[in-house]
């Protein structure tokens, strides 16, 4: 994610995470090769955990450095300040949530992909802890994203379009071939998306439900809401 150049081969940039460079001189970007790599998904992982634990407001640098055994002048060698943290974890965090979404596109037909998509956006809420724990906790505590530099918001609002625009072609795809009823397709791709919202918030692990049932009850309610009423559920075959 954005940050000023670094030096270093003690931490590794996972090669999946593209940052894009800040035009200020006192911005720092973290260099991490590939070495390091499990390094850096381990920093990630911590970070997540503090999040979760305490917020962000309260997150100190000092913390984050006393959990991951760094000292904090280490820390700030590779982050030059709290929100480059902030912001590299919800790069790593909207990376990882579109991955996980992107092989419904792989389905055969538009309602197999809807349902594939839910699936996904669900196991990836309730097998991702503590990493959609803590975004979720971050965007209810007022759109931290919205206070970041330009150059950090603009990453993460397109990766926030790329997930979105997964859903969108399954949407208007689906109309586009009978399968779905007309419906205005932006507010349709913001409520399937809101189906799998903050589930960590009321999902007990140990509760009635699996993840595997969650899924499929969501994705059974996302192909209601499209499905034209007279039209059969098209076969995968």
């Amino acid at each position: 994610m954005p940050r000023k150049k670094k030096t270093s081969e003690a931490v590794a940039e996972a090669p999946r995470i593209a940052r894009p460079r800040l035009s200020t001189d006192d911005q720092k970007e973290p260099n991490f090769n590939r070495r390091g790599e499990a390094t850096f998904d381990r920093l990630m992982r911590i970070v997540a955990s503090m999040y979760r634990e305490r917020g962000y407001e309260r997150t100190s640098m000092s913390m984050l450095a006393r959990r991951a055994g760094l000292t904090p002048p280490a820390l700030y060698h590779y982050f030059g300040k709290k929100e480059d943290i902030l912001a590299v974890f919800l790069e790593y965090t909207l990376n990882d949530l579109r991955e996980a979404v992107q092989p419904a596109l792989k389905s055969k037909t538009w309602t197999a992909k809807l349902e594939r998509f839910v699936k996904l956006l669900v196991k990836w809420q309730l097998n991702q802890t503590p990493f959609s724990e803590a975004y979720d906790r971050i965007f209810e505590l007022g759109q931290l994203r919205n206070s970041l530099p330009d150059p950090y918001r603009a990453k993460v609002l397109d990766l926030e379009r790329e997930i979105y625009e997964v859903c969108r072609q399954i949407v208007a795809g689906g109309i586009e071939a009978g399968e779905f009823r007309e419906v205005l397709v932006a507010p349709t791709v913001f409520a399937i998306i809101a189906l799998g919202d903050y589930t960590l918030g009321w999902y007990r692990h140990d509760g009635p439900l699996t993840h595997s049932q969650l899924g499929d009850t969501y994705a059974d309610l996302a192909i209601a809401m499209l499905r034209k009423s007279d039209a059969p559920r098209p076969s995968e075959d």
